[in-house]
């Protein structure tokens, strides 16, 4: 079952899970929405991490591992250097940082992801 979201007028569709079936219609307002619906009021950090993650996710075609993602954060040099750790990750993004951004980010659920 899909479900659906409207931003800027056009219905944008969510798998089953919640993740935008296409990510070349992502944008910040799609975000917001995402984020509202995963209880998580975005601020210029979330929007760090998405489009960080977005842009390894496009260049790499895969989810980068928590480790990676946190040194091209750190590289990245556009967050400060004290936020770039699993535990400030964590409390922006909760227990698992890395499919929270991907999904908020507008991008396919991970074939790595394992549900307990």
């Amino acid at each position: 079952m899909t479900q659906t979201i409207t931003s800027e007028n056009i219905n944008q569709y969510l798998d089953k899970n919640g993740y935008l079936t296409d990510i070349n219609l992502w944008n910040e307002n799609i975000a917001k929405i995402l984020a509202g619906m995963n209880n998580i009021e975005l601020s210029d950090d979330h929007y760090i991490i998405l489009n960080t993650i977005r842009n390894f996710y496009l260049e790499f075609k895969t989810y980068p591992i928590l480790r990676v993602f946190i040194k091209k954060l750190k590289l990245d040099k556009k967050l400060d250097e004290n936020k770039c750790n699993s535990l400030y990750l964590n409390q922006l993004l909760g227990e698992t940082p890395i499919p929270t951004a991907g999904k908020l980010a507008g991008l396919p659920k991970s074939k790595k992801c394992i549900k307990f």
